[in-house]
């Protein structure tokens, strides 16, 4: 009976230290900032069309997001990009997208009054090319400019990426 309540013990603080474990999410409240793709996973056929929007969270560091410069890869023989629309961020007007290759774009935007939070900087709708089940590929936002309104602070410092993925299924 010792044996089995100190088991029973120790199981019951293992599921209370697994479950206290941070989850994977572009915006962790506890991290300083951090951006990536959501939902962080899509699945689809072949000749479907999903929606991933890549968006950043401020997390507490209080700031309000000034700009932003973010490049996007993937590999364009599983998913090809249909169309990216404007997120909560401000209108995309010309020059703000630069689609690079079949397989890449760049995205700047600049909001003058700032936007704090968790928020959606743009939305791509992709759509699967490629017939081959279980391939999959990771679609990967790389920031290169991250400042802040009030005082340009630079809010890469700190900064968590995560990266999505969309993979062909049955």
């Amino acid at each position: 009976p010792r044996r089995l309540s100190t088991l029973l013990a120790l199981g019951a603080a293992i599921a209370v230290t697994a479950a206290a474990l941070p989850v994977a999410s572009f915006d962790s409240t506890g991290l300083p900032a951090a951006g990536g793709m959501s939902p962080d996973s899509i699945s689809g056929v072949m000749g479907q069309t999903s929606l991933m929007s890549v968006s950043v969270s401020v997390g507490p560091t209080g700031k309000l997001l000034g700009s932003y410069e973010v490049t996007i890869v993937w590999d364009s023989t599983i998913v090809r990009l249909d169309s990216l629309r404007a997120g909560g961020f401000g209108p995309l007007g010309a020059g703000n997208v630069n689609f690079v290759n079949g397989g890449e774009v760049k995205i700047a935007q600049v909001n003058a009054t700032g936007v704090g939070g968790t928020i959606t900087l743009a939305n791509l709708y992709f759509r699967f090319v490629s017939g081959t089940i279980g391939n999959r590929t990771t679609i990967v936002p790389t920031f290169s400019e991250l400042p802040s309104t009030e005082d340009f602070a630079d809010l890469l410092v700190g900064f968590t990426n995560f990266p999505g993925v969309a993979r062909v299924v049955p």
